[in-house]
């Protein structure tokens, strides 16, 4: 009989290559198992013949390369038993939508995405699926196709909103990319977690846009800093009605600790913007004002932020 540590590790399909999907496929690489990246644009996937090099640099100037096989994801038309999803929130269920019949009840579902809401989307339109949710701090931004930039190490937790535990597939996967020496996790506690991270991005991020900014250039002046305690009272009164008031104790402190922390970086939010492409503005600060609505909470700062990014969008 064939012992479990000679059993093929399970094959992850990375749907969405950018900087995460690349970071997260060179870890997967790295621990052993195989790794497909799916690719919407077929082109792209195209340039390395079906075979994708990540190119992974660091800031103490090393770098590893990974190879593995690349995929417009139309051309997929097998089950996918395990599928970790990288897109951008507003993508996401376009991404989903172009592999559902891949998918089962039994397939392993991470979506990484910032914001919270999609979840939401797919029951809507994709009902059924076996997802659990990620939260990463991990630091990377993509320099080309497949060539990214680990710029920080941080902590990634996987989750279930429905409460269910971690099944073997995910299991195996934690495990392996723990041997590995990355700090990752499956908690029970993964609303708070992304809860907390929606917050903290929404009083960073449509800043740094208004501002044109890197992160630590927002403590710069009083009136930056007196917009974001005025944000964070408003995040915070949206938790409050929705009983989630435990989780952003001391929000306003969060925030400047991060802020601090990532001080040379330029949100991703930034970053979309200044590429001319869509944000994730819907998922994030969007997100919070239609719970605020809901509990007829006015939020006129972070309403502010968000038509300000809306209409740079266009």
């Amino acid at each position: 009989m064939e012992s479990n540590s000679t059993k093929p590790k399970p094959h992850w399909h990375i749907l969405g290559a950018g900087a995460i999907g690349c970071l997260f496929a060179s870890f997967l690489i790295r621990s052993g198992h195989s790794v497909t990246l799916l690719v919407r644009d077929g082109n792209k996937a195209g340039l390395f013949d079906k075979q994708a090099c990540i190119r992974v640099d660091s800031t103490t100037d090393q770098s590893e390369e990974w190879t593995c096989q690349a995929k417009p994801s139309e051309e997929v038309n097998y089950t996918i038993d395990s599928l970790m999803v990288c897109t951008k929130a507003h993508q996401t269920l376009a991404a989903l939508e172009s592999i559902k019949h891949c998918l089962t009840p039994d397939s392993t579902i991470i979506l990484m995405q910032n914001g919270m809401g999609v979840y939401e989307q797919i029951q809507q339109h994709i009902p059924g699926l076996n997802i659990f949710h990620g939260s990463t701090t991990e630091g990377a931004w993509q320099q080309s196709p497949f060539h990214i930039v680990h710029a920080g190490v941080g902590t990634t937790q996987i989750g279930s909103l429905s409460g269910k535990p971690a099944n073997n597939i995910l299991s195996k996967f934690i495990t392996s990319l723990q041997i590995l020496g990355v700090d990752i996790g499956f908690s029970q506690e993964i609303e708070k977690i992304l809860w907390r991270k929606l917050a903290v991005n929404c009083a960073v991020n449509p800043l740094t846009v208004l501002y044109q900014c890197r992160n630590g250039e927002l403590l710069d002046n009083q009136q930056t800093r007196q917009t974001i305690s005025l944000l964070c009272h408003e995040i915070t009164a949206v938790a409050n009605a929705w009983d989630h008031a435990d989780w952003l104790e001391q929000l306003e402190e969060d925030v400047l600790t991060v802020i601090r922390k990532t001080a040379q970086n330029r949100s991703s939010m930034l970053q979309d913007h200044l590429r001319n492409t869509p944000t994730e503005i819907n998922f994030i600060t969007g997100y919070l004002l239609d719970l605020a609505e809901k509990q007829n909470i006015c939020c006129p700062e972070n309403q502010k932020l968000y038509n300000h990014v809306k209409q740079l969008q266009g």
